[in-house]
């Protein structure tokens, strides 16, 4: 009897090992599919970039030997080049809003950050001030009381005899209620200290960054920058040719014969030149940052970017600042003197809105 039954034990585990043997092999399984599955996705996205690329790539070449064939004629080369100048131009005047832009940001968040730091400190300087009294007065007000009850159990230690019985009830009633007291007293010191210890955590508070106002006030100052900027080559070609250039990304069109394409370039060097003076750029930007605020309104409480609709709100007060003040630095007087548009060149100035017609791209610039 006692031999089958240890035979039928030993069916039965080896039976209970061979289970498990299997449920291994099918957990095995499902981690191996599962590996080979996501494994599978890799490959998939790997070769869907491997495309994109090559895509990318092809498109590269083929601009590369489209140039190259605009170069090797002597008719497009000039042309080419004039193009590239172009696009230049307009790169100019964007560094020339961006570094308005990064150097106006740098000084605000200076400016703002060290008053943030500044009113933190005045702030925790009155709390700590009172925190600290707190903190000693509890701290006063804990050790009597812990005194007073060390006083008690001393006092009920003597009370032994047999006729100090009414006393010692007495005595224990009053340090039951000194011990409640005791523990008032230490709650109060441990709100007050954990109160001190949340001071020195906020003195840690993170500067939130620029404010609203800032960066309405920086976004204002570089729509005003863009404006000054187009004003100086109002009376040039240029500005429309740039444009158009700075929207496409390989020549496609004549900018007319070697002499025409010599004397743009020539007239683009000394636009980029008169783009990049600074002289009285931060005065001017002012008077029109000034002009903007009070013409400029914005979608919503939270925006930093005006609507653009509303930048001719004022355009009256505007311009007739403009008749009073010399906003231009004198660069459209420049291009006074310069010849008239060739036929091949379109020209036709128009007041612009740099908003919507992103000038200089300055929707890169703006700080949202």
């Amino acid at each position: 009897m006692s031999v089958l039954l240890q035979l039928g034990l030993g069916k039965r585990a080896a039976n209970s090992d061979e289970d498990e043997r299997v449920l291994e092999l099918f957990r095995n399984r499902a981690e191996l599919k599962k590996a080979y599955s996501e494994l599978q996705d890799e490959v998939h996205h790997l070769k869907e970039r491997l495309r994109q690329q090559e895509i990318v790539t092809a498109r590269v070449q083929e601009m590369h030997s489209s140039l190259e064939s605009k170069l090797e004629d002597r008719t497009q080369g000039y042309s080419s080049m004039v193009f590239f100048q172009l696009r230049r131009l307009w790169r100019v005047g964007h560094d020339v809003l961006a570094a308005l832009a990064s150097d106006l940001e740098a000084q605000q968040l200076e400016r703002e950050r060290r008053a943030f730091v500044a009113d933190l400190n005045r702030q925790q300087f009155a709390r700590r001030q009172q925190i600290d009294t707190q903190v000693v007065i509890a701290q006063g007000e804990a050790v009597a009381a812990h005194r007073e009850l060390q006083e008690a159990e001393q006092q009920i230690a003597q009370l032994q005899r047999p006729w100090h019985r009414t006393a010692r009830k007495e005595q224990e009633l009053r340090i039951q209620r000194l011990r409640e007291v005791a523990a008032e007293k230490d709650l109060v010191l441990q709100n007050a200290r954990e109160q001190r210890d949340q001071l020195h955590s906020d003195s840690d508070r993170a500067f939130p960054g620029l404010s609203l106002e800032a960066r309405r006030h920086i976004n204002l100052a570089a729509i005003a920058c863009a404006e000054n900027l187009h004003e100086r080559l109002a009376k040039s070609p240029l500005l429309a040719l740039a444009r158009a250039a700075a929207a496409r990304r390989e020549p496609s069109e004549s900018y007319g014969n070697r002499d025409e394409c010599e004397a743009l370039m020539a007239d683009i060097a000394l636009a980029q030149a008169v783009l990049a003076q600074r002289g009285k750029l931060t005065t001017e930007i002012k008077a029109r940052v000034d002009a903007l605020k009070r013409s400029v309104v914005y979608e919503n409480d939270d925006s930093s970017i005006p609507a653009a609709d509303s930048l001719f709100g004022s355009s009256d007060a505007r311009e007739d600042k403009a008749a009073t003040d010399n906003r231009n630095t004198g660069a459209s007087d420049v291009f006074a003197v310069l010849e008239p548009p060739r036929p091949s060149v379109p020209f036709v100035i128009q007041p612009v809105n740099v908003l919507i017609d992103d000038s200089w791209e300055i929707m890169r610039v703006l700080i949202r």
